[in-house]
């Protein structure tokens, strides 16, 4: 449960930007951190581009909810939670849906994103070779990618040397103001 709450708490600061306000990017990673069947960063990657992390979001056009943007039937709460779980079960059902076509997640993410996104007809024209649903998907990756070299990068700039925080109970967590003793 801690390294849970470290990691989620490392996503939140690689999250937090003018475009996301620190309370929204917080709320929305445990979550994400919390589901083990997609990296974190992913769903940050989709939930930043899709409602900027706001859980209450609804889309006037399409009906859309959540951080996640999902379809279909909406809790009477909105909270990042649900929204996660629904993205979460958005990607599986896409995974699902490429998978049965040869394609897995973890060998090419994109026709997975491309059905998260545009559902069976993004993952048909991804395999017709349309230029769209790719450059959508890859869009999504790069964030990912981005967002897991601020994690890492965050990580790198406040490590602490273990001579420094030895019998300290929470030297792990990587936080040099904590002094013990």
């Amino acid at each position: 449960m801690i390294g849970t709450l470290i990691a989620a708490a490392r996503l939140c600061s690689a999250l937090t930007s003018r475009e996301v306000p620190a309370d929204l990017a917080c709320a929305a990673t445990l979550p994400m951190v919390a589901q083990r069947a997609y990296p974190a960063e992913l769903l940050a990657a989709i939930a930043v581009g899709e409602s900027r992390l706001q859980p209450g979001a609804i889309n006037a056009v399409s009906g859309a909810w959540g951080v996640g943007q999902c379809i279909g039937r909406r809790p009477r709460v909105l909270t990042a939670w649900a929204g996660v779980a629904c993205q979460v079960r958005k990607l599986d059902g896409a995974a699902d849906y490429c998978g049965d076509r040869g394609y897995t997640f973890d060998g090419d993410p994109a026709c997975t994103l491309a059905g998260y996104a545009s559902g069976p007809r993004g993952v048909e024209a991804y395999l017709l070779g349309e230029r769209w649903p790719r450059r959508r998907a890859l869009r999504v990756l790069r964030r990912a990618a981005q967002i897991r070299a601020r994690v890492e990068r965050w990580q790198a700039v406040r490590a602490v040397r273990q001579s420094e925080t030895a019998g300290c109970p929470i030297a792990a967590t990587g936080v040099q103001e904590v002094t013990c003793g």
